[in-house]
């Protein structure tokens, strides 16, 4: 009778929409509150019901809407779409509220969603239940839902593009691979560094379809339209505006930090092998100096043009030049640092220097080494850094360290699938292509940028877990014919 009643309630039949989609809103709206609870609106304006407030994705909306023009354009305007309508009909304030709860919304059903695509592709319950509650109980992702910012919408999209290929390539309709198209878009309109996933998922798409008897090239033509589309008015759109071609964003900074001297520094930082502004020898702000002078850097990033002394001395210069000024963002103050021209042009002069040294010098350093180092800093879980309550800290660990590992060894183990290109290989290659395009190419080792692809993560955790499984059921089966 028991085993019977919680079979009912935690292995019902995944058909059951309703009923799981009100388990993953209750999961959801659970993390949300929590996350509110313990760590109230940080970094959000007075009476939005969120944390981290980031205005760059907003702000180019209200200029549309006042003065006709989408500025700055330091993003692309995948957000802004779900935005707009809400700051036409509301205030700033209730438009952000509003907001958060859709992404809400939308992240419950994406918990479900991304359950039944698995149990799709492998053809077996097992993944559904898997997927569904490892992934909902994980607040690596869930802790972005109450942040209004690019995760979390990017991260749903990206599960319901996946969602209608692998039934396009089950029904064989175009109108899915139309969706598919159009949402991976969409994400990417919001995360522009998930563009060239377009290629992956026609390359699947194609070696799917070509075991079948279907017009290929109409298929994939519809798959990449609305890509085409929207990306030739997006490229249109820039080049009168800037008279020149450019095909997302001006660059992978904001422009207020590029053209600041913290963008030299960065790439010096990233040159070693750093991520930016999270290493020692360059301080946050509270101390009044940005530059702390007593902390060395690796030995091993050193050349002859620059040496311990010589940062000791580029760190005393920094203070000297850089001037600092406060400002109010909701209850949080913002320290911006500054330099002169003058000074700027020294630091971008030393930086260059610096990095071509090591370029010439150390180039197993800067070409293989510095890249690794960026990778483990990209797996190492940062996203709960400011959460006050230690035991959602440990947990959150637990899990992401849990699906981590889990999904790296699912990922070896769908080597077959990745070689074929077969579809469940999908799941293996959005993981696979975040660690690519952020620490390998853009040097980018922040652990939020692999929020969207972690989902996928969960799936080849699933694998791993799926074979464990039927091992388990295989040497129980053989034990039993021995025991007969």
């Amino acid at each position: 009778m028991i085993v019977r009643l919680l079979r009912q309630i935690f292995f019902r039949n995944p058909a059951s929409v309703a009923y799981w989609l009100l388990a993953a809103l209750a999961g959801r709206t659970l993390y949300y509150m929590l996350e509110l609870h313990f760590m109230g609106q940080v970094g959000a304006p007075t009476g939005v019901w969120g944390i981290y407030y980031d205005d760059s994705y907003f702000a180019p909306v209200r200029n549309f809407i006042h003065e006709g023009s989408y500025t700055p354009d330091d993003r692309m305007p995948g957000l802004g779409i779900i935005y707009l309508p809400l700051a036409l009909f509301f205030t700033p304030v209730k438009a952000l509220n509003i907001f958060i709860l859709a992404q809400v919304l939308v992240s419950a059903l994406s918990v479900y969603v991304l359950a039944i695509t698995a149990r799709r592709a492998f053809n077996h319950n097992f993944f559904f239940y898997t997927v569904f509650y490892l992934y909902l109980i994980s607040p690596f992702t869930a802790i972005s839902d109450s942040s209004p910012a690019s995760e979390s919408f990017c991260t749903s999209l990206l599960i319901f593009s996946t969602y209608y290929f692998q039934k396009a390539l089950d029904k064989n309709r175009i109108i899915f691979f139309f969706l598919s198209g159009t949402l991976l878009t969409w994400a990417s309109f919001i995360r522009p560094a998930h563009f060239p996933l377009l290629i992956i998922f026609t390359v699947i798409g194609i070696v799917s379809l070509l075991k079948s008897k279907v017009k290929l090239l109409s298929y994939v033509f519809i798959y990449m339209a609305p890509f085409l589309i929207t990306e030739g008015a997006w490229i249109t759109r820039n080049y009168f505006r800037y008279h020149k071609f450019i095909p997302t964003l001006h660059s992978i900074y904001l422009a207020s930090c590029k053209d600041t001297y913290r963008y030299p520094i960065w790439q010096l930082e990233r040159a070693w092998g750093l991520e930016d502004w999270r290493i020692d020898w360059l301080t946050e702000k509270d101390n009044g100096n940005i530059l702390k002078e007593n902390v060395a850097l690796p030995y091993v990033v050193y050349t002859s043009k620059y040496n311990a002394d010589t940062m000791r001395a580029f760190k005393m210069f920094l203070n000297r030049a850089t001037i600092r000024y406060a400002y109010k963002r909701g209850d949080e103050t913002i320290y911006v640092d500054s330099v002169s021209n003058a000074n700027r042009r020294i630091i971008e002069d030393r930086c260059r220097k610096y990095i071509h040294s090591l370029k010439q010098e150390k180039p197993f350093q800067y070409y293989i080494l510095s890249r690794l180092h960026l990778i483990t800093d990209y797996f190492k879980l940062s996203v709960f850094s400011n959460f006050e309550e230690p035991y959602m800290c440990t947990f959150g660990a637990i899990t992401y360290y849990f699906t981590l590992f889990a999904g790296i060894a699912g990922i070896i183990l769908m080597a077959g699938y990745c070689i074929r290109l077969e579809r469940q290989s999908l799941f293996a290659f959005i993981p696979l292509y975040s660690v690519f395009i952020h620490p390998v190419i853009f040097r980018l080792a922040q652990n939020r940028y692999f929020v969207p692809s972690y989902p996928f993560l969960v799936v080849c955790a699933a694998y791993t877990l799926y074979l464990l499984y039927c091992k388990a059921i295989t040497n129980k089966s053989i034990r039993s014919r021995k025991q007969q």
